[in-house]
């Protein structure tokens, strides 16, 4: 049945139409500030410095400049302008002086128009989409778009952690708890969602556009204040000498700076305050879908929602390296954090955006939580026999909160531990980090699309075996003598091990415990009970939140305080323990195994 258009049709246009012209003028705007660049480059002198006189020039000659000299800082100019005609500074200071003052932050227009106008699109097909389905259907697909901006702002920092963190002269320890701190807030917002949510159980139905904006007006104050630490911290690093101390983000500010505790709190504070509004949103909406879903149809959606995170955390990396790339000032000169920050806010604003416009009406949709599941578990302890069936389900579902949880510190620890080390320890680039790590994670797309086409041929707990087989196999490349043997046989460095050990370990990790949270779905109590749908997701949640605080904390920690030998020891751990847990919490305690169309 195709979804009426929604009253809020007309909204959703003017939203439309108000990111398609930010992001129209934000692009143009950076394309006329390549033309800067491209101006100031033919300034050179024949050393390869540039020449403050002839910038001054040219600059003035331009008529856009000229028109609007505020874009350039008016009175930045006419500082170079005295400078050069008073011979007050060098070439090389004023090379300095050009890049650092008149690229940024006009550099900035470019990426973030280019992000506004695919966020735009991304709507554009969200509309499309949400009108031609069900009410039901219409609430998931939002519901998708917005998990997939919470996960996106969980891991969009990871690249730009460490030299963030030491540019507030915070530890490596430290800025591994600032990613994971995201998931702390988590925590305290799915249970103030689930407080709520047992209280007013109707809310789903109810106050759905009301609850999101709440979570996501948490998120967009989070997000701003990362957004404008980073800028301070930008400004930091653009007041280093460099022409006197060796460039490194980490060793010059530590070298000017003692530290900037002010900035690291509101850091810290501005990441908890973000991740709250995630755990507000993503404990209602998962609860919510829940209702709207009927039992035999929840390992499929359950999965979607687990794909989307998926591809969120390596969307994450992908898309700073992507805005870096677009950033038109030089690069390595200075370390810029801005873009970071302000692409988590407008990720956000578009989180909004599909709230507002397209969200569904649910008041008259049925609730499949009132009978299906009471239903469902009565029968299920006829069929065998087994008053005890209930205990059985709560041992189930323990287990799988126990898989979602060490899935979590498995893959956040993998993700961030990889960029450090290929950032810190073999010297990889900013933008050859981000891809490649958002390439691993895109390898769970591969994995999802086999799963679909023989999903069927074996059942789910072969499916699981699997999955974590492999993930075993692949802790093994984490360790030093796996690097050594790589080396031998295929020519690949310690670096390349590590990249084949992501590629095996996400999407069989991802996998896995998609399947397991789909099981436990199947398996909750009926309303009321300490166990049922939105007590599960609290647990769920709160789990994962823990998960992946403390992988990004410990994994970092292990590596610069004991080594890498450690880390891969810990994730073989991991990976073990996620099967032993399966075999004795889930699999004996599963109504059946054999593979269905909800399994695909």
């Amino acid at each position: 049945m195709r979804l009426p258009l929604v009253p809020h049709f007309t909204r959703s246009r003017s939203l439309l139409l108000v990111f398609l012209v930010a992001g129209t003028f934000a692009h143009f705007s950076g394309v006329a500030d390549f033309a800067a660049e491209w101006i100031l480059e033919g300034t050179r002198c024949p050393s390869g410095d540039f020449d403050p006189a002839s910038t001054v020039v040219l600059l003035q000659q331009w008529t856009w400049v000229k028109s609007a000299p505020r874009s350039f800082g008016a009175e930045q100019v006419s500082i170079v302008a005295a400078q050069a005609q008073g011979g007050g500074i060098s070439a090389a200071t004023s090379s300095s002086w050009t890049k650092r003052n008149l690229c940024w932050p006009m550099g900035h227009n470019l990426p973030i128009g280019i992000l506004i106008t695919a966020a735009a699109w991304a709507l554009f097909v969200l509309g499309f989409h949400v009108h031609n389905n069900t009410k039901e259907q219409a609430a998931r697909s939002v519901y998708l778009l917005v998990n997939f901006v919470l996960v996106l702002n969980y891991t969009f920092v990871i690249l730009d952690s460490y030299d963030l963190c030491a540019t507030l002269g915070m530890s490596e320890s430290d800025s591994g708890r600032m990613v994971g701190n995201y998931m702390l807030g988590f925590c305290l917002g799915a249970f103030m969602m689930w407080c709520i949510a047992s209280r007013i159980p109707g809310l789903w139905r109810s106050s759905p556009r009301r609850v999101l904006t709440v979570g996501l007006t948490c998120q967009l104050i989070g997000t701003s204040v990362y957004a404008w630490v980073a800028f301070k911290a930008t400004q930091q690093v653009l007041e280093a000498d460099y022409a006197n101390i060796h460039f490194g983000v980490y060793d010059a500010t530590l070298g000017l700076k003692s530290g900037s505790p002010g900035l690291a709190f509101l850091l810290m504070a501005g990441r908890f305050i973000a991740g709250m509004g995630s755990g507000i949103c993503q404990q209602f909406y998962v609860a919510s879908g829940l209702h709207l879903t009927p039992v035999a149809e929840r390992p499929e959606h359950t999965t979607r929602w687990v794909f989307s995170g998926m591809i969120a955390i390596g969307g994450g990396p992908m898309l700073a390296a992507g805005l870096e790339s677009f950033n038109q000032c030089e690069k390595g000169l200075v370390q810029d954090f801005t873009l970071v920050g302000l692409g988590q806010v407008v990720v956000v604003a578009c989180a909004f955006a599909a709230v507002f416009a397209y969200h569904p009406d649910l008041e008259n949709v049925p609730d499949h939580m009132e009978r299906e599941v009471v239903d469902d578990c009565w029968e299920a302890a006829a069929s065998t026999g087994d008053l005890d069936v209930v205990v059985r389900r709560i041992v189930l579902i323990l287990g799988c909160l126990l898989m979602g949880s060490l899935r979590a510190f498995g893959v956040s620890a993998v993700e961030v531990a990889t960029a450090s080390l290929l950032e810190n320890t073999y010297d990889w680039g900013h933008r050859t980090t981000g891809i490649t790590i958002g390439a691993i994670f895109l390898t769970c797309v591969p994995v999802r699309v086999l799963h679909k086409m023989f999903g069927d041929k074996m059942s789910v707990v072969l499916w699981i075996r699997l999955m974590s087989v492999t993930a075993i196999a692949g802790g093994f490349l984490l360790f030093s003598p796996a690097c050594s043997v790589l080396n031998k046989v295929c020519g690949l460095g310690c670096d390349g091990a590590l990249v084949v050990a992501g590629i095996v370990l996400f999407p069989t990790f991802y996998m896995g415990e998609a399947l397991a949270v789909g099981i436990m779905h199947q398996h909750v109590l009926p309303a009321g009970s300490w166990f049922d749908g939105n007590h599960a997701q609290l647990y769920y949640h709160l789990a994962q939140g823990l998960g992946r605080f403390a992988g990004p904390w410990l994994s970092r920690w292990a590596i610069s305080a004991l080594g890498e030998d450690v880390f891969a020891l810990q994730q073989m751990m991991v990976t073990c323990v996620f099967l032993v847990i399966f075999e004795c919490a889930v699999r004996p305690f599963m109504r059946s195994t054999s593979p269905s169309a909800a399994d695909k």
